[in-house]
């Protein structure tokens, strides 16, 4: 922030090298000051217009300018500009200011680079990309961008989203959206209120209403829909926080009647918007007889329907590989069941369709199903149907219970969704229309982490160590995909993934079961060196062999968000280790036992000595939730205990003679 003062008087008072006639715009001179604080960056300027035309057509209009004020902000100085065959970009424009709000450089249209935004692991796409990038090394600059696009399809409305990073501030962003009249526009807003939009004059021709942050003008042939915010400092991170559409301004929007490629639909209920993506699949489902009799046969001798479906899913599995392909009515549309079957290949929708014939063949229902796939994902606005979804799998109901197919994987374990697209809401596409459901939670009583060692400690304090791991569910990720690599590139894994410093690998084995809940499990005799450290005398031993904690959260003293802990914070993790130790030595001191709980977990460490045998037992247990925001002390404490336990040493002492 210094320097930024001391740059800002030098350009005031000092003034520019020669005179500059041109047009100021932007000058750094008229951030707030409150703005620089936390930042890199400061969105100076954001227009946009979206104007809808028609329920397949529609215009998009933005000009954007951001000031970077050091080098961590300088991917903003570069911009992606994605369109296809459904959007279109009619004009890009760009240019670079210094800090008095010079113009430095505008674009050349020779100086946009356009290509395939084909991705690494698709075979085809009809995306591309244009791409601007400036390069400055006088901080601070500002980068002004304009662009316009034309949208012929619209399932999907671009959104408000002033804040895209944790490192910038916002000067001023508004965003309107221009409807016909007597057009349905949905929109969900989030941390908006009608007093940070200016207030606008009425005229005799148009008359403003408040409602939730939002202002709606009314003319003659348009609605007009209008979001505005000024002068907000960055979002400050704070660890274990809520998603940032909980905290930061945003407005989502999407259509009620839309069309794409000729498939019309509505969207104003989850069960319309499914019983759209249903039209899109009809009549995808058929199979050559041929395939229809192999996996009759295949299935004929099976004691029961889950057999069954485990079956046709190793089926699958051999058959098919994963190739994203993005075409089909705006990529919604799977190939039909014969090609996938002709041609051994698919993205998740048509292999999840291809998947879907399988089953229906020998006569088992399933349904088609949309979900937001990925690690800890923004949860579905469940009460604002829309395009909230990036992958497709598939749902087999059974009596007693649900089986989930993950269908893009040759590897994935039967029934397992895992946190790609386990504990989410999701879309199923039935005959009466879409619905929504919730898939697997994967608990504690899943998410185990087991490791249990024999450790000998020779009078040098190096160490023969014979380990055994149990990773499970959610736990198991990591280590089941590596049991899927060849045996050297296991090895490597283990080199880099054990937590133990200084070992050497004798033998190892990785071995992995594909159970609805997967596990997979590691055995290793080791050769540790310098297990114990030495000095004089004596030899200490830190017990914790493999799993110790070392990050504490930041203390925080105004907390403004509420304290969260997700579905990867609900696991249980058990260390049981026995050590022998020579017998030129003896035990002179001991960690204390200790226990300690609170509403985030419990741990439990526990050491006992017999002869020259010590065993170390430690248990954790986390506790998934959202808590209030009070209660951050709390978690800070927990693992403030957890890391101090885990540190603490075994003392051995050589005897007398």
């Amino acid at each position: 922030m210094k320097s930024i003062v001391i740059l800002l008087t030098l350009f005031l008072c000092g003034g520019a090298a020669k005179a500059y006639t041109g047009e100021i715009k932007y000058p750094v001179s008229q951030i707030p000051k409150e703005l620089f604080k936390n930042a890199n960056a400061v969105l100076r300027v954001d227009e946009s217009q979206f104007t809808i035309i028609s329920p397949g057509k529609a215009t998009y209009k933005s000009t954007w300018a951001i000031t970077i004020l050091n080098k961590n902000g300088d991917h903003y100085a570069t911009q992606y500009f994605g369109y296809d065959k459904l959007k279109t970009i009619t004009s890009l424009k760009a240019a670079l200011y210094n800090a008095f709000g010079e113009e430095v450089k505008r674009l050349k249209k020779n100086e946009i680079s356009d290509q395939s935004a084909i991705s690494s692991f698709s075979l085809y796409e009809d995306n591309r990309v244009k791409i601007v990038e400036f390069v400055h090394n006088e901080y601070p600059y500002t980068v002004e961008f304009e662009i316009e696009e034309t949208y012929n399809g619209l399932l999907y409305y671009p959104g408000w989203f002033p804040f895209n990073s944790d490192d910038i501030a916002v000067q001023s962003s508004r965003y309107q959206v221009f409807v016909p009249k007597g057009m349905k526009l949905r929109y969900k807003e989030f941390n908006l209120s009608s007093n940070q939009n200016e207030q606008s004059t009425e005229t005799s021709e148009t008359y403003y209403k408040e409602n939730n942050g939002v202002k709606i003008q009314e003319g003659e042939s348009q609605t007009i829909y209008t979001w505005q915010i000024n002068n907000m400092p960055v979002i400050e991170y704070e660890p274990y926080s809520p998603k940032s559409r909980e905290q930061v301004p945003c407005v989502y929007l999407a259509p009620s009647e839309f069309e794409m490629e000729g498939y019309k639909g509505n969207m104003d209920t989850w069960k319309n918007f499914g019983g759209w993506i249903k039209q899109l699949n009809e009549n995808k489902d058929v199979l050559p007889p041929a395939t229809v009799a192999q996996v009759k046969a295949l299935t004929q001798d099976a004691p029961n329907d889950e057999e069954k479906i485990r079956r046709v899913y190793k089926y699958l599995q051999e058959k098919t590989r994963y190739v994203s392909i993005q075409l089909g009515i705006g990529g919604w549309q799977p190939f039909d069941a014969t090609y996938v079957d002709q041609k051994s290949y698919g993205d998740c929708k048509a292999l999840s369709n291809y998947t879907h014939s399988l089953l229906n063949a020998i006569g088992i229902k399933s349904y088609y199903t949309l979900v937001n796939a990925g690690p800890n994902p923004t949860p579905m606005i469940k009460d604002f149907p829309s395009t909230q979804f990036n992958h497709a799998i598939l749902c087999v109901p059974q009596p007693k219970d649900t089986i989930w197919l993950e269908c893009t994987s040759q590897t994935n374990p039967f029934g397992y969704l895992g946190d790609f697209t386990g504990d989410r809401d999701v879309l199923l596409i039935t005959p009466e229309g879409g619905k929504v459901v919730h898939t697997p939670i994967y608990g504690k009583k899943d998410n185990l982490l087991i490791h249990k060692a024999e450790v000998k400690i020779d009078a040098e304090g190096n160490g023969k160590a014979q380990v055994n791991i149990l990773y499970k569910a959610l736990q198991e990720k990591r280590p089941g995909n590596a049991s899927e690599l060849s045996l050297e590139e296991q090895k490597k894994w283990l080199y880099q993934n054990i937590k133990i410093p200084s070992f050497e690998i004798s033998q190892f084995k990785i071995n992995r079961k594909k159970d609805r809940i997967p596990s997979t499990t590691i055995d290793l005799d080791l050769t540790v060196r310098k297990m114990a450290a030495k000095s004089g005398k004596r030899m200490f031993v830190v017990p914790n062999l493999m799993s110790q904690w070392t990050d504490i959260p930041v203390e925080l003293e105004n907390r403004k968000n509420e304290v969260v802990l997700n579905g990867s914070y609900d696991f249980v993790d058990t260390d049981t280790i026995v050590y022998s130790y020579p017998e030129s030595y003896i035990l002179e001191n001991k960690p204390q036992d200790f226990s300690f709980e609170n509403q985030f977990g419990k741990y439990q460490m526990k050491v006992t000595v017999e002869g020259n045998k010590i065993s170390y037992i430690r248990r954790v247990e986390m506790n998934r939730g959202r808590y209030p925001k009070e209660e951050y002390p709390a978690l800070i404490e927990f693992f403030k205990n957890v890391v101090k336990a885990d540190k603490q040493k075994i003392v051995l002492v050589q005897k007398e003679g």
